[in-house]
């Protein structure tokens, strides 16, 4: 999370940076992670009462979690839902840092307090591949994490060769 913490000590006009109209700018990718992760803590809690219903993984569930990484690591443009793309302008980046790292305390303690038996289950729902067991789940934070550290870095890099440019 080197890079992503980093963001905290930006100038403003730097993290709401736009390289192109239709593209985010570092802060609402920042605010796009913090989001997801936070929604998928909530979903998590949700179905916490009904673990005991939840199907077992199957060779689908596995296909579905290989699709989704599948996509994840090439830079192919993907449609974020609706629910984790509404931004507040008024967030800094380091109340998103703080907010984040709340969430991903929070969710450390939530996977900590399970049995084992329930990694094995359908518990997390992504909402492009449905249903994925909670070690599915922490693949994809950690390649959704890497995909948005790389849009930050080509934002930066373009940032700095246009301020080179000027020299």
């Amino acid at each position: 999370m080197d890079i992503i913490n980093s963001v905290a000590d930006l100038d403003k006009h730097v993290i709401t940076y736009r390289l192109f109209d239709n593209k985010w700018h570092i802060l609402e990718i920042i605010q796009h992670l913090v989001m997801s992760e936070n929604l998928s803590l909530i979903y998590l809690r949700k179905k916490w009462k009904y673990t005991q219903n939840l199907p077992p993984k199957t060779f689908i569930t596995d296909f579905r979690s290989w699709l989704l990484l599948f996509f994840m690591w090439f830079p192919i443009p993907l449609k974020a839902p609706a629910r984790v793309i509404v931004f507040d302008p008024d967030k800094t980046g380091s109340e998103l840092i703080r907010e984040w790292g709340q969430t991903r305390t929070q969710m450390k303690n939530f996977l900590e307090e399970m049995d084992l038996d329930v990694f094995q289950k359908e518990f997390y729902k992504h909402p492009a591949v449905g249903k994925l067991t909670l070690h599915h789940m922490l693949q994809f934070f950690y390649a959704h994490i890497k995909r948005h550290k790389k849009q930050i870095q080509r934002i930066l890099l373009q940032i700095h060769t246009k301020s080179q440019d000027r020299l």
